[in-house]
């Protein structure tokens, strides 16, 4: 059996990089308590914050029992409960660890802004705060003004080629919430007897402050000829939900010098859902394309990632259905006239800490209807920051499958470089 100092020891060298000591005397655990403390023990954050709820209903616990049942309620993606929970804890004998905490909470759900007030007023208590400036590190990363240069590369089995560059600028006003960004693009398709070059200039616009987080997007292509493209997004219930709709350049999204040549557009709309059950995260993907060329396009990606981890806990097992169907086959881009569905399997996982990041994920298909067939694909890639201001990232991709009712191959590869400015 573990006391609850213990308990909080373990948690935070473990899992978390707060600082979670409990030094005031603890009273005795009831039966239910200790559970709790034997499942974080064993890295059971899901059970741990099911069954922390279940007792913060019906019994009186200490400061450092609820801390442990708000970090396991994040960890395990319950944003909303966590916190709620270190909100309760926010003035008490735990407020460093319960505001860097909740500070977390912000930053994973993209408000940095809001992170920021709380990891500072942390270390001007504590300066020595060991979760407060891992979180402030991160957020300065995301808050300061970034310029990023991204080249890639992409070929298929079908001699489709393509090569890639861009640069863009982020930067946010003085509150952090309105975020504003300007990019350039360059893009060179080629097939056996086409070659096509692409040029855009863009800028995206988002305020945090208001409902729905509305992110605007707007693209303006000058060859092979003037158009422009828009795109607006939408936060639904603090991002468990985002819609798009717009006008997307389909010539450049289907990878295929002949639709970029004839310069395909669509219009499109796209839901996303993020939800997290007791069971695990469940993400659904819908896309509808209706293309200038009359044709309408309906891709759907289905993913679950359950809760149980056989290999660790950060090895993810997930399984989904990926499917694409499409009212006519054209030559110009990828059109399955018979549809395509597929189920899959597979393993990712990753590696961080402040200064480098690894992640990796592997999957394995098979045929659902339509023409698809056995399949696989392979990613993988990483960040090594330089200094405290540059970073450089790459990342590798391959994939096999069946089009056309033959084997089909791709891979691509970019290398990005990123620099902060203070």
């Amino acid at each position: 059996m573990f006391s609850l100092p213990a308990l909080l020891a373990v948690a935070t060298l473990v899992h978390s990089p707060m600082s979670m000591a409990a030094d005031a005397p603890v009273a005795p655990l009831s039966p239910a308590q200790q559970q709790i403390l034997d499942l974080n023990a064993a890295q059971d954050y899901q059970a741990v914050g099911s069954k922390g709820l279940e007792v913060l209903d019906k019994e009186k616990t200490e400061p450092g029992l609820r801390l442990i049942i708000a970090n396991s309620l994040a960890w395990s993606g319950r944003m909303r409960k966590a916190e709620l929970q270190y909100k309760i804890l926010s003035n008490g004998p735990l407020r460093k660890d319960a505001r860097t905490g909740l500070a977390n909470v912000y930053r994973w759900k993209g408000r940095d802004d809001q992170a920021l007030p709380l990891y500072q007023s942390v270390l001007a208590e504590d300066p020595q705060h060991a979760g407060a400036n891992e979180g402030l590190l991160y957020a300065m990363r995301e808050l300061n003004p970034r310029t990023l240069i991204s080249a890639g590369a992409a070929q298929d089995s079908g001699d489709a080629r393509r090569r890639e560059l861009s640069i863009s600028h982020r930067w946010r006003d003085d509150s952090g919430s309105h975020i504003f960004e300007v990019s350039s693009s360059g893009t060179r398709d080629q097939l056996p007897l086409t070659t096509t070059q692409q040029r855009e200039v863009g800028f995206a616009y988002q305020n945090l402050k208001l409902p729905l987080e509305p992110r605007l997007e707007l693209d303006a292509q000058a060859k092979p000829k003037a158009d422009l493209f828009g795109n607006l997004k939408l936060k639904i219930d603090e991002g468990r939900f985002l819609v798009e709709v717009g006008r997307t350049n389909w010539g450049k999204a289907a990878f295929n010098a002949n639709a970029l040549a004839d310069d395909l557009n669509a219009a499109h709309v796209g839901v996303d859902a993020n939800l997290n059950f007791d069971a695990g995260q469940f993400t659904e993907h819908v896309d509808v394309f209706r293309v200038s060329d009359s044709n309408v396009i309906l891709t759907s990606r289905s993913n679950f990632i359950p809760n149980w981890r056989p290999f660790g806990h950060r090895i993810k097992p997930f399984v989904g259905v990926e499917t694409r169907d499409v009212r006519f086959y054209s030559n110009k881009y990828w059109s399955p006239v018979d549809g395509f569905g597929t189920a899959y399997v597979g393993l990712q996982g990753e590696l961080a800490n402040e200064n480098w990041s690894l992640y990796g994920s592997g999957q394995a298909g098979t045929r659902l209807y339509g023409e698809a067939g056995s399949n696989w694909s392979l990613g993988m890639g990483g960040k090594l920051w330089l200094d405290k201001n540059l970073a450089i990232g790459v990342n590798l991709w391959s994939m096999a499958s069946r089009r056309d009712n033959a084997r089909y191959r791709a891979k691509s590869f970019s290398l990005n470089l990123e620099k902060l400015w203070d």
